[in-house]
Formats: structure tokens, sequence, C-alpha cells
């Protein structure tokens, strides 16, 4: 009982993560590189970065490497973000959660005792069912 106490009690809170989502191409020639590279683009920006071990470098939308701020500000972004779209929702909405109770001034409900009591109720609806198609077995 006191793993599902300890479950219950305690809502675990995990910030949200502002990095890219990166599809990774395979390994392949570039004339930007003595070595093969791989391609890094971030679903959710459509941005486009070209790795070889240790050295990246920021495309434009058609391949080719950008220059200028724009390629900092980007460059800056690529290991830990954040991904502009995901920073621009994050400043448009909060990121608090609250409970809201069905009656005003009630409490919510304790986990720690329904957990338990919908596992039993499942296990006794499985019983009822393998009943039934015993009995009806036996006509």
């Amino acid at each position: 009982m006191k793993l599902w106490e300890s479950l219950a009690s305690r809502p675990q809170r995990h910030a949200p993560s502002l990095r890219h989502e990166f599809v990774i191409g395979p390994l392949c020639d570039s004339e930007l590189f003595p070595r093969k590279a791989r391609l890094y683009y971030c679903v959710r920006c459509k941005w486009h970065f070209l790795v070889c071990e240790k050295t990246v470098v920021v495309l434009d939308g058609y391949g080719h490497p950008m220059a200028g701020p724009d390629s900092s500000t980007r460059f800056a972004t690529f290991a830990e973000g954040p991904c502009p779209p995901l920073a621009e929702l994050e400043s448009h909405y909060s990121n608090e959660a609250y409970i809201v109770n069905s009656k005003p001034g009630g409490t919510p409900m304790n986990e720690a005792l329904w957990l338990p009591a919908t596992f039993l109720l499942g296990l006794v609806g499985l019983g009822l069912c393998f009943a039934f198609l015993v009995a009806c077995e036996k006509i």
C-alpha cells in the first residue's frame, strides 16, 4: 500500500523541454567538411544544421551555410534550445496547472484510496466475465 501512497501523494512536475526536436540524417558527404557529416533537422522550427564531429554549421532552408547575426542566433540554440516556436508558446501561456473541484469547497480525490479500489473493481469485473463464460459453456 505504501507504493500507491508514494506515487499518488506527490504529483510529479517536469519542466517542459524547450529544446529542438531533431530528425538526424545518415552520414553523408559534404563540401564543407573533409569527413562525412550528418544533417540535423528540427521538426518544430524547420531549422537545419550540418554536424561533423564537434563542428556545427547553420544552414538556411536551401541547405546553404548561413552567416551573420541570424546564424549566430540559431547556433546559440542548437544544443540546449530554446526552439523558437516553443519559446513563443511559453511566453503566451503559463506553465502552471490547477486542480479544479467539481463542488465549491470540496476536497480533491484521494488517489491512494481510489487507485487500489479501481484495480480491485477491475478484478471483480474480470471474475464476473469469466464466470459468465463458464456458465455459457455449460448450456
